[in-house]
């Protein structure tokens, strides 16, 4: 019989290749020129847009939605109901050797999975958990103060969308290979 799932039997398992980091002196896309970085170009907008104190359809935007992206880039997790914006602090470890996180997710497209994400994702996630010091385990991890997560998930839309036509990639072909510009795009930084 196999043991259960948990976070705690797949630390136990041994590793079984270790690759040595290259320093590669720049961005991890060395093929994308700078000037055509749209993920860069994304981010600073993000947070441009959060300082600016910007409102979309009466909800203040703010660096949520700078985390929103950091994490769903660096986390592979789909920023979909039953996905990103249903994850809880429950669902969440953060592991050393190399640093991030080990995110349970429940009711996934693909049903119940461990996203093991990329060192990005830690940031973001710190830095939720200190914008909201008073959560507790069964916190949603994104705009808690919204029990209907369909309601917390057309927020980041709304922002998502207005940041992108500020940015003019709304029509990038990045972020619509199928003819739409959706969230779902930001996963293609990975």
């Amino acid at each position: 019989m196999t043991p259960p799932a948990t976070i705690a039997n797949l630390l136990s398992y041994p590793s079984l290749l270790t690759f040595e980091r290259m320093n590669t002196g720049g961005h991890f896309h060395s093929l994308v020129t700078q000037a055509n970085d749209e993920h860069r170009k994304l981010l600073a907008r993000a947070k441009g847009v959060a300082e600016k104190g910007a409102v979309v359809r009466g909800v203040p935007v703010t660096e949520e939605l700078y985390d929103l992206i950091l994490f769903t880039v660096h986390s592979f997790v789909r920023p979909m109901t039953t996905e990103l914006y249903a994850l809880k602090h429950n669902d969440i470890t953060i592991a050393d050797e190399p640093k991030r996180l080990l995110v349970i997710v429940r009711n996934g497209k693909t049903g119940m999975r461990i996203a093991n994400t990329m060192e990005g994702a830690v940031a973001a996630y710190n830095r939720l958990r200190q914008r909201y010091p008073d959560a507790i385990g069964e916190d949603y991890i994104f705009l808690p103060h919204y029990e209907n997560r369909v309601t917390a998930a057309r927020v980041f839309a709304r922002q998502f969308n207005a940041l992108l036509e500020e940015t003019g990639l709304k029509m990038d072909a990045v972020f619509r290979p199928s003819g739409r510009s959706t969230a779902f795009g930001i996963r293609r930084f990975a």
